[in-house]
């Protein structure tokens, strides 16, 4: 009878360290997933961010500011 329960308890062991391994694999996934997700959405947003009012900024004082009148003429 101790040998069976003391088979069972070893069994057990190496299930749960199995489990554990998939835990920490899992863990490590989840991880990285976060780090890609920042370096793909969230850092393109901060970019446009500061990219947009800049680039608006350069266009207006290159133009020398945005003449209505003219872009009318541009649109149609």
């Amino acid at each position: 009878m101790e040998q069976e329960l003391k088979d069972r308890l070893d069994s057990l062991e190496q299930k749960l360290e199995r489990t554990e391994k998939k835990v920490r694999q899992t863990h490590q996934i989840l991880v990285w997933s976060a780090v890609g997700t920042l370096i793909v959405v969230v850092l393109p947003i901060i970019g446009l961010i500061w990219a947009i009012p800049w680039m608006i900024s350069t266009m207006t004082s290159t133009l020398g500011g945005i003449d209505v009148g003219a872009l009318q003429g541009v649109i149609q």
